[in-house]
């Protein structure tokens, strides 16, 4: 389908009358009210470039006769969206110059109602990256805040702003506005002090929270392609999409600037130069193209009030359970609350049966006598996997080869890694990953190559690295997140399955010379590979000068852990590595402060997450190499050769990957995950388990993006596991006839009250001498990390619950970690 939108010039219009702390607070209470009982819709379709299209697809075209003429872009879905990521394509565009200087695309959000409107432009979330960009590369370039005027080189009689205007004003969906900086609409604060316009940006988004693409490249072909990442309300309050209003979820659209290579003036940009303007200066923003975003409304998909059944654990069926959630509950149907937590902690709360406790939990792990009595049926729900997706930029600005050069800036689209090459991450092996490494501070890494893409056994594998700046090419580590889980227990077993692997990281060098973190080595490999976190165990240091009081950064800072699986693959997408290794004397009181997020050309990030969560956000994910020696992409087929030959456990209906068996064709991080039911429950629990179970193994497994389907980055289970769910929910069923109307076990509260996990949802099953990070080495936004999946009420709770913990607790694991060792071994 291609559409076609007429433009019309922007004029400013007048400021309205404040309501915007009503809407924000209005969006986060939905979210939070209705998490268990309205999720933000299934995970999207985001897709990579070889996937097949979305109904929804979209296709623009740039006017015929006008500057752009035979420029079309495609937008790979823009129905039923969510937070998540799209792909969008373009083909007739003009080579991009070396470094962005021109020639590129620019895109933003907008939440207008009308892209013909004058005060259009206002409504587009746009103000920071552009700065960043051109300081990344190193570029000049006049427009400092994304938004500015620039006249330097000629008046634009297109741009409206009056006479000594700064920026275009930003407006918010409640209709508050950002000044312009003329002397009649000054940029102050709230003492009446002037300031910038970035300072007054930051109130409605900043550089860590905007979705908006300074500068997307064409190839010599006059093809491109990025990933947008789309944001409902939740993410950006100040766009409002998704939320409801009149009945209906509000709209935006995705808009895209291209950029020529002339000035306002007609004149040619000079070599080495970027291009200099705003997108939404007023004749370049006449050249936009708009795509409309339908958004799945924020709202109460499930009746308010009703009975909620609880459901806790593995984040691994987080996006699946989003999904069902809303069919579950349709007609009356029972109402699911549902909330992540470690894996360890969901099977002894579901095992106990305790008052209170959630009724069901999901584990990749059986519950076993261990864990409490042996009243508990397993169910097959999922077949999913925990990925290392990555998003790397291809750094060959300076590369001899002219074929290498000409992929600068462009996605890299594969990468093999070995179990080796893994372990290598996440021990701190690189002297990049650790504080002061790469000022030559890290001595017990002497010898050790400085980054992944210098290492040896990499390039053997990845030989189109060796193309890459030597500098600018370094990975911001392996994004891991904290706690206890099951995902990272398959991670270790894998890793130390692996005979290579378990050699160098019990203390024998590689066969380039490379060895592993003394912090790290491993004397009891069987007893490591059980363990369920990522530890952060090198207490190295570093302060860049006598500024910085001592310790300065440590690990924390300089690789932070994320919240969850989900949150760091947004983060991968957006190029943003949490690190806070800047220290701003400004600051009161001076701290470190964020480091500001990657660019295009300059992005490196790998992340451990989930296949779903990764499909969310359109990452690519690694292979990795089985026990047959092959390397493995974690897709249907990789997935159904790993689960056919999994082997039974000592629970019953349970079986599980073993690490020590080769199986051609397997993804070796596949997992089968549980959903786990105490039968000690009431009837009426027992029945709604059950009815959850018979959805999972019927139409939950059709793939597709429609509530109550199996979204993208899951496997449809075998016939034999579906088989093994009915007999599990028949089994429930069985012992509901003479259940008790109630029991010890319990849904979670009475109708209608947000239940809290057992333990207040922190981070579980954290092994002795794990060192957790502050608060603020975790990263941003960790109480919306619930908001942003859609999942159960009492998720926000649990997250304000660990971020109240870390902010006591942070200042004192502070210390701890900058002086204490740890090793694997639990």
């Amino acid at each position: 389908m291609r559409i076609r939108f007429p433009i019309a010039r922007a004029t400013r219009p007048s400021a309205r009358p404040s309501s915007r702390r009503v809407f924000f607070g209005a969006v986060l209470l939905s979210a939070a009210l209705g998490l268990g009982l309205a999720p933000l819709g299934p995970p999207g379709q985001a897709a990579h470039a070889d996937e097949a299209a979305d109904a929804s697809e979209l296709t623009v075209e740039a006017p015929a006769g006008g500057p752009f003429t035979g420029l079309k872009v495609t937008v790979s879905k823009t129905k039923g969206l969510t937070s998540e990521a799209l792909t969008v394509t373009w083909t007739g565009g003009a080579p991009t110059r070396l470094g962005f200087e021109a020639n590129y695309l620019q895109l933003m959000q907008c939440w207008g109602p009308d892209p013909n409107a004058a005060d259009f432009r206002e409504t587009c979330q746009y103000g920071y990256s552009a700065s960043l960009l051109n300081t990344s590369l190193g570029l000049g370039g006049e427009d400092t805040d994304g938004r500015g005027r620039i006249e330097r080189y000629g008046e634009d009689p297109a741009e409206p702003l009056p006479e000594g205007a700064q920026s275009v004003p930003f407006k918010a969906v409640t209709g508050e506005r950002t000044p312009d900086g003329s002397a009649n609409d000054p940029m102050v604060d709230g003492d009446g002090k002037p300031t910038s316009a970035h300072q007054t940006l930051a109130e409605f988004f900043n550089p860590f929270t905007t979705n908006e693409i300074p500068a997307a490249r064409t190839t010599g072909d006059g093809t491109g392609r990025v990933i947008f990442e789309a944001q409902t309300a939740v993410e950006a309050p100040a766009l409002g999409c998704g939320a409801v209003d009149g009945g209906r979820a509000r709209g935006c659209w995705l808009v895209i600037v291209p950029r020529g290579n002339e000035r306002v003036d007609g004149t040619p940009v000079p070599e080495r130069t970027k291009l200099d303007g705003s997108p939404l200066q007023g004749g370049i923003f006449a050249d936009r193209l708009v795509v409309p975003l339908e958004f799945s409304p924020i709202g109460a998909f499930c009746p308010l009030g009703a009975k909620e059944y609880r459901t806790v654990g593995s984040e691994l069926v987080a996006e699946a359970v989003t999904s069902w959630q809303p069919k579950l509950c349709a007609d009356s149907g029972p109402v699911f609350g549902y909330s992540t937590i470690g894996d360890a902690l969901a099977r002894s709360q579901v095992a106990g049966g305790n008052p209170g406790a959630p009724g069901m939990a999901f584990t990749a792990d059986p519950v076993t006598a261990a864990d409490g009595p042996k009243q508990v049926v397993h169910a097959p729900v999922t077949l999913s996997g925990t990925v290392i997706a990555f998003n790397i930029d291809a750094a060959t600005e300076n590369a001899a080869d002219p074929d290498a050069k000409a992929r600068y800036a462009t996605a890299i689209k594969d990468l093999k890694l070995t179990p080796r090459l893994v372990a290598k991450l996440l021990t701190q092996s690189y002297p990049a990953d650790v504080p002061g490494g790469n000022q030559g501070e890290a001595a017990h890494l002497a010898g050790n190559p400085r980054s992944l893409t210098n290492d040896p056994e990499f390039l053997e594998l990845q030989p189109f690295f060796k193309h890459f700046h030597p500098l600018a090419s370094q990975p911001f580590g392996l994004m891991t997140t904290i706690g206890d889980s099951a995902s990272a227990r398959a991670v270790w077993s894998w890793i130390l399955a692996d005979a290579e692997a378990a050699a160098w990281i019990g203390g024998r060098a590689d066969p380039w010379g490379m060895k592993v973190n003394p912090n790290y080595r491993v004397t009891d490999p069987a007893a490591a590979a059980s363990r369920g976190d990522y530890p952060k165990a090198d207490p190295a240091c570093h302060r860049a000068n006598s500024k910085v009081p001592p310790p300065g950064y440590c690990t924390l800072d300089l690789r932070p852990y994320s919240t969850s699986m989900h949150k760091s693959a947004q983060l991968t997408l957006r190029g943003d590595a949490l690190s806070k290794t800047f220290w701003d004397e400004n600051k009161l009181p001076p701290a470190f402060v964020a480091d500001a997020p990657r660019q295009p050309g300059r992005r490196y990030h790998l992340a451990i997450t989930d296949a779903a969560s990764a499909a969310r956000y359109g990452l690519y994910t690694a292979s990795l190499r089985n026990r047959a020696g092959e390397f493995v992409k974690p897709d249907g087929a990789g997935m159904i050769a790993a689960a056919t030959a999994m082997r039974p456990t000592a629970a019953s209906g349970v079986v599980a990957t073993d690490p020590g068996v080769s199986t051609p064709g397997a993804y070796p991080l596949t997992s089968v995950t549980y959903a786990a039911v105490n039968k000690s429950l009431d009837r009426d629990s027992l029945k709604a388990y059950a009815a959850f179970i018979r959805h999972a193994a019927g139409p939950g497994q059709e793939s597709g993006e429609s509530a109550g389907q199996l979204p993208r980055g899951y496997t449809p289970l075998p016939a034999a596991f579906r088989d093994t769910a009915r007999e599990a929910a028949e089994e429930l069923e069985k012992v509901a006839v003479t259940a008790p109307t109630t029991g010890p076990g319990g849904a979670g509260g009475p109708p209608g009250r947000p239940g809290v996990p057992a333990g207040g949802g922190t981070p579980s099953g954290t092994p002795s001498g794990t060192v957790l990070p502050s608060t603020e080495a975790i990263g941003q936004s960790d109480a919306t990390r619930a908001i942003v999946l859609g999942v159960i009420r009492f998720a926000l709770v649990a997250a304000l619950v660990l971020g109240g913990t870390g902010i006591l607790a942070g200042p004192t694991i502070r210390r701890f970690a900058g002086r204490h060792r740890m090793t694997l071994d639990p």
